[in-house]
């Protein structure tokens, strides 16, 4: 198997696996007109973004809302002020993430890594966080 890599706004995506030389491309997880359109615009309402790698990439003040972002690799990511409401993050890494004052009110956080992640600040209300790993994550002035 080889990974197909494209880059992306501040950072490398894995867009696909292939089976080997000379064979297509799998289906992709998430939607390539959707990365293009955050990377562009910060804007991607409902966006199918399922399984992106956007590692250590600064999408600060993005709107997010409704979008799927199940099991992203968002690791050290900036979403600083974002709007993340009701955003499918299920089972994503966001360990040492930037959310400071981000919305995510009715957000779905189960069993993502939360880990060293910043939410100061940030609206949580509503937000599903069951089996999230919160380990030395910082809640200061959050709304809970």
């Amino acid at each position: 198997m080889r990974q197909v890599w494209f880059s992306g706004f501040l950072g490398v995506a894995v867009f696909a696996l292939t089976a080997g030389a000379g064979h297509s491309p799998t289906a992709l997880a998430f939607d390539l007109a959707d990365l293009a359109k955050l990377e562009s615009t910060s804007e991607c309402l409902k966006c199918d973004l399922q399984g992106v790698e956007l590692v250590g990439g600064d999408f600060a003040a993005a709107n997010l809302a409704r979008s799927n972002l199940r099991e992203s690799d968002l690791k050290g990511i900036n979403l600083s002020g974002s709007r993340m409401e009701r955003a499918d993050l299920r089972r994503a890494n966001l360990e040492r993430a930037n959310l400071t004052g981000a919305r995510l009110s009715r957000a779905y956080l189960a069993g993502s890594d939360l880990e060293k992640a910043t939410l100061a600040n940030a609206d949580l209300s509503r937000t599903d966080m069951r089996n999230a790993d919160m380990a030395k994550v910082d809640l200061r002035g959050a709304n809970l």
